[in-house]
Formats: structure tokens, C-alpha cells, sequence
């Protein structure tokens, strides 16, 4: 019967590590938190059934994997991704397994098979293999590309750590109680043992709970800036309609007089056909996209390019039409602009950023081309920067990836001949 509640306990965790992991390497589907949450323990429930009346392994590691895979299927991926996946999870979930059960085997000197009718040593089979798989798949977040959470190597170590030293210490608690006090002391063992194991799922969750705080704080701080570029914008269209309506108003008093001055000092005249046509060009709305916060951001773009002598040569054409929402284009072509804007700065030759984008049947494309100071490997790596905000700028590179990845994209970076080019293909059906 205990043995059964293990079981039960263990199919519980090990779908919350699935949702977990998952969680890491793939983005959800927009589904109501409540129907998701209510398909989580209908897949708790059904391997719990599974477990409880079945015998044979085969057909529960069946199940288990069938149920993982619809499981997936509430995450935007392709059936090829989702079944490496799913194949991934479940060789974990057998190592860590193995891992434990030798570890368990060697300190006892008992087969593994005569442990598991041990309902304590049992337990702590399950449970510990179960902290290892959530230490392995926060690991994995760590240096996935969807968290802007940069920690060291040496992070690891003690990540690594912690569910090592629960076993260390519930081992040798479990054996002392075990050989010297049975009776209610064993009971009692069984629930220290217990808690310090769910004391440490508790310090993991508090860690994924304050990373996730972390990176909302640093979206809200990109929000905040892309908002003050928005501001800027308009507050420059409206200087512009301003001057367009004064120019329009003197622009007919100007043409009464341009051809007699034509006539009798055509270099004067010349001159003044050329201011006004400057006044016209001034007049003009930026309007590169149809997306007016993109307008803005590639607007502010231009101002530092003009500060640092970059030439920007721009051909965009965005159907008005299209299926991007405005703050992930913001998102993504921000941290793209800003990676080109940084490289010029290094260099003395001509600085330049060439910036296309133009619609391939049903997928954007964008294509942005800038120099760089050396033919380099690191701008293929995940948050890359020498800026002074590493944490801010490292989140915008990672998020532009997965902003390509949300619209079943691809991003890819060229390096030829001291010129990079970043290649982004992004649905807009």
C-alpha cells in the first residue's frame, strides 16, 4: 500500500518535471491556464491508474510516453522536435533513476531489487531521482536561449550539489533508524526524511520563482525604453506636421516669386528650388512599416546612427496586413540594430548598417548587414555583448531569437570577409 502512494507521489512529480522541462525548451500555446492546468492532473491521473493496476513496465513506460507527447502537443513545436523531446525526458528520467538505485546498491551492498521491497530505502529512490531531474533541467535553463539568467559555471557545482547532500544525509539517517530503532521511530525517520527531501523541491521552486521575477523586472525596464523611443517619435512627427503646415502655407506665396527670380538670377532661383524641396523632405512622415511603434524605434535608431557617422541605407516594405504584433518586431529588430550600431562603433573605415525587409510568400524576410572590426564565431553565441548593461542587452538577444522562434522562424548570422549579416525568415501567412 505505501509502496502504491510512492508510485502515485512519484507519477505526480515526474509529470510537474515534464511540464517543467518542456516549459524550458519550447513556448506554450495561448491556452487558458485553467484547462491547462485541468490536462496536467488528468495526465496525473491516468498514470497514477496506470501504475497502480498494471504490472508490467513496458506497457506504463507506454503510457507515460504517450501521455508526454500529447503533453507536448500544448507547446508551438514541430512532431519532429516533439518526439527528440519526449525521447530526451524519458532517457533522464531512466538515468537519473539508474544513477540513484546504483548509488543506493553500492552503500547498502543490497541488489537493487531487494531495496525497492524496502519501502523506506524505496522512497528515497524515488524521490532523490526526482531532485536530480529538477537540478538537470534548471541546468538546462540556465543556458537554454529562453532565459537572459546568465550564471557561471561554478553556479553548477553547488546547483549540483544540493540534491547530492539530501541523499548523503537521508541515507545515512534512514540506515541509523532503519537497523537501530524500528517501530515509531522508523515512522518518524520516513517523515524526516520526507520533508528535507521536499525542502529542497521548495528551494528550487523559490530559485525558478525569482528568476522569473527577474526576467519580468527586465522586460518592464525594455518596455519602459521602448515607450520613451515611442514618445520621442511622435513628439518629432508632430514637430514635422508643424513644419509642413507652415511650409505649405508659404509655399504658395514662394511660387508667385520663384519665376521672376527665375528669370532674372536663375542661380538664385535654383537655390531656392532647392531649399524647398528640402522643406519637403523634412515634411515627410517617417514611415517605414506599418507599424507605428517600429516606425518610432527605427526612427530613434537613425538619430544614434547619425550621432556616430553610420550610414543607414533602409529598404522595408511590411504588408499593412500582417500578423506581427509591435513590440516583438520592436523586440527583435531593437536588439539586432543595436548589435550593428555596436559593431560600427569599433571601427574607423566606413561605417554603414544595411537594413532589408520584404515579404517571401508567406514568410518576412529580414536581412540586416553591418561591418565588423574582426571575422569572429561569438556573434553566433546567445547574449553576446560588450556593453555595460550585459544583463539588459544579453535578455534583448536572447528574446529576439525567441521572438523568430514564436512565429516558426529561423535566425541565422553570416560572417564573410569582415561583414556579418544577420538572416531572419519569419512567418506572416
Amino acid at each position: 500500500m505505501l509502496i502504491n502512494i510512492v508510485d502515485v507521489v512519484g507519477v505526480m512529480l515526474e509529470i510537474v518535471l515534464a511540464v517543467n522541462f518542456f516549459g524550458v525548451v519550447m513556448n506554450r500555446k495561448e491556452i487558458e491556464t485553467e484547462k491547462f492546468i485541468a490536462f496536467i492532473i488528468g495526465c496525473m491521473i491516468t498514470q497514477s491508474i496506470a501504475i497502480t493496476l498494471l504490472k508490467e513496465q513496458l506497457i506504463i513506460n507506454t503510457i507515460l510516453i504517450i501521455l508526454l507527447y500529447i503533453l507536448t502537443c500544448m507547446y508551438k513545436s514541430t512532431i519532429q522536435s516533439r518526439v527528440i523531446y519526449v525521447f530526451v525526458l524519458m532517457v533522464l528520467y531512466m538515468l537519473s533513476e539508474v544513477l540513484v538505485g546504483i548509488c543506493l546498491s553500492f552503500l547498502t551492498g543490497e541488489s537493487v531489487e531487494i531495496l525497492s521491497k524496502n519501502i523506506l530505502y524505496y522512497m528515497q529512490g524515488v524521490l532523490i531521482s526526482k531532485l536530480i531531474m529538477i537540478a538537470l533541467i534548471n541546468i538546462i535553463g540556465l543556458y537554454s536561449y529562453r532565459t537572459s539568467i546568465k550564471l557561471s559555471r561554478s553556479f553548477i557545482l553547488p546547483f549540483v550539489m544540493l540534491p547530492l547532500t539530501t541523499f548523503m544525509v537521508s541515507y545515512v539517517m534512514s540506515e541509523f533508524m532503519y537497523k537501530s530503532s524500528p517501530g515509531r521511530i522508523m515512522d518518524l525517520a520516513v517523515v524526516a526524511v520526507t520533508t528535507l527531501i521536499f525542502s529542497n523541491l521548495i528551494v528550487f521552486y523559490i530559485y525558478e520563482h525569482q528568476i522569473r521575477l527577474t526576467e519580468i523586472h527586465t522586460k518592464e525596464t525594455m518596455l519602459n525604453k521602448n515607450l520613451e523611443q515611442q514618445l520621442g517619435y511622435y513628439k518629432e512627427l508632430s514637430e514635422r506636421q508643424n513644419i509642413s503646415n507652415k511650409s505649405m502655407h508659404d509655399l504658395k506665396n514662394k511660387i508667385f516669386s520663384l519665376k521672376e527670380l527665375i528669370e532674372n538670377n536663375p542661380d538664385k532661383g535654383l537655390e531656392e528650388i532647392s531649399n524647398i524641396c528640402d522643406e519637403v523632405v523634412a515634411s515627410y512622415s517617417l514611415k517605414y512599416t506599418h507599424i507605428p511603434a517600429v516606425d518610432s524605434l527605427i526612427s530613434a535608431k537613425m538619430q544614434i546612427m547619425e550621432h556616430n557617422n553610420i550610414k543607414f541605407n533602409c529598404n522595408v516594405y511590411i504588408p499593412e496586413n500582417n500578423s506581427f504584433d509591435s513590440m516583438d518586431m520592436c523586440i527583435l529588430l531593437g536588439s539586432l540594430l543595436d548589435n550593428a550600431i555596436e559593431a560600427n562603433q569599433k571601427i574607423k573605415e566606413e561605417r554603414y548598417i544595411r537594413m532589408m525587409m520584404k515579404q517571401n510568400m508567406s514568410y518576412l524576410s529580414i536581412v540586416i548587414e553591418n561591418p565588423v572590426c574582426e571575422e569572429v564565431e561569438f556573434w553566433k553565441e546567445d547574449g553576446f555583448t560588450t556593453k555595460n548593461e550585459k544583463e539588459l542587452h544579453g535578455y534583448g538577444v536572447k528574446s529576439a531569437r525567441e521572438v523568430v522562434k514564436k512565429y516558426d522562424g529561423d535566425l541565422l548570422y553570416i560572417m564573410k570577409e569582415k561583414k556579418v549579416k544577420a538572416v531572419i525568415a519569419i512567418k506572416n501567412p
